[in-house]
């Protein structure tokens, strides 16, 4: 169902919409709204890398993003950029992924199982990880069934 709903903002309304009809506890549906908030900030400073020009000004070997916008204010202009935007960028993602990654385990834990027996066997839906993070991401074992 959420791979139709574009960027971080919907895909997490929809989760908390599904958490919400599984009577999930208030207290995890707070941690996933705050987590989707950073979600929604990270992906719009990612898109910006992304989708705007990006120029080089050679003679002081300077990179520049021309951002264009209209959020309610039109904002047009050339910001200066450099790499260490970019690599602080990825490790705040990453730390959101993981951020993700813990609270997934609470949802396992404090939200109660789906009572239909084809979800039971299943393995669940995980993410794929990267050769990176599988090193040291334990597997997860699959819940026992007593019916």
């Amino acid at each position: 169902m959420t791979s139709q709903f574009i960027g971080p903002g919907p895909r997490f309304r929809c989760l908390v919409s599904l958490l919400n009809l599984r009577e999930t506890p208030e207290p995890l549906i707070k941690a996933i709204n705050s987590l989707s908030s950073k979600a929604e900030e990270l992906g719009r400073r990612r898109n910006r890398f992304l989708h705007d020009p990006i120029v080089m000004e050679i003679d002081q070997k300077k990179m520049y993003r021309m951002e264009t916008t209209a959020d309610r204010k039109v904002k047009h202009g050339m910001i200066a950029v450099g790499t260490e935007e970019i690599t602080t960028l990825t490790g705040e993602m990453d730390q959101l992924t993981n951020d993700f990654e813990n609270i997934y385990q609470r949802i396992l834990a404090e939200t109660a199982p789906w009572p239909r027996t084809q979800y039971q066997q299943s393995k669940g839906i995980r993410r794929q990880w990267t050769v990176r993070e599988s090193a040291s991401i334990p597997e997860r074992q699959p819940e026992s069934s007593s019916q």
